[in-house]
């Protein structure tokens, strides 16, 4: 990542964010608003046309770009000479290693890449520079929180608590307040299952998430129509979660 890919000419701007939970309506408003104003003020000055908004809803971070509704949406759509804004590096990538990784796949595409709050634009070696050292300490400091979480739930093991928050997919908690244990959730894996199934037969998750909404089908969690964003991360989770059996975790 030592020299910069300069097109001969600009394509278009894409702008790029992400959302955990999908009452964060306000965080991707304000990620949208923050993309735009650096398209008015920057680069539409520069050439670029205007390609959209790819913004994802109720997307963990921990996803890696490519494999996200929307990133892989725009991954798909990145031509030489196009350029990504995001505001913010980790509402964009998973780690050091999916940025690095992600961004070395654009860039071959001749691809450029800006991060509005931290002033870093790839189209100059002081931007790829840069944006190396910021995801090599993004890295760091996941790493850093990481261990903390982990330190905690080992703290409360040893005392005989419980461990809060969403069950991760194919478990649920029952019992009472205060005493609940994990169990195997049937009724998500079943889904989930139909869901690879029907993917690894040649349905695209649009078709699968239309079947599943025309069948009534809906989350057992949440009594809701399974979401589109649901059926990609539902995909995903249970092969991983088959490879995790297979090989005895």
């Amino acid at each position: 990542m030592s020299k910069a890919v300069k097109p001969v000419k600009p394509g278009r701007a894409f702008g790029y964010g992400r959302a955990s939970t999908e009452d964060q309506e306000a965080t991707i408003v304000g990620q949208e608003a923050a993309i735009l104003r650096a398209y008015e003020t920057r680069y539409k000055d520069e050439g670029y046309a205007w390609g959209g908004l790819h913004m994802e809803r109720g997307v963990s971070g921990a996803v890696p770009l490519v494999n996200r509704p929307e990133g892989h949406k725009l991954s798909v759509q990145l031509e030489q000479g196009d350029m990504v804004i995001v505001l913010k590096l980790d509402r964009a990538f998973r780690n050091a290693a999916d940025c690095l990784s992600t961004f070395e796949v654009w860039r071959a595409k001749g691809v450029r890449l800006a991060i509005v709050d931290q002033q870093i634009d790839t189209g100059g070696p002081a931007g790829l520079a840069m944006l190396q050292m910021l995801a090599v300490f993004a890295q760091f400091e996941r790493g850093m929180i990481g261990e903390r979480m982990r330190q905690h739930w080992r703290t409360r093991r040893r005392h005989g608590g419980t461990i809060c928050g969403r069950p991760p997919y194919g478990f649920k908690r029952i019992g009472p307040k205060g005493h609940k244990k994990m169990v195997p959730d049937q009724e998500v894996r079943a889904i989930g299952r139909r869901i690879v199934e029907w993917h690894d037969a040649g349905w695209g998750f649009f078709d699968i998430h239309r079947h599943l909404r025309d069948a009534g089908v809906v989350n057992p969690t949440s009594g809701r129509l399974l979401g589109m964003t649901t059926v990609f991360r539902w995909y995903h989770a249970e092969r991983a979660l088959r490879l995790r059996e297979a090989a005895g975790k």
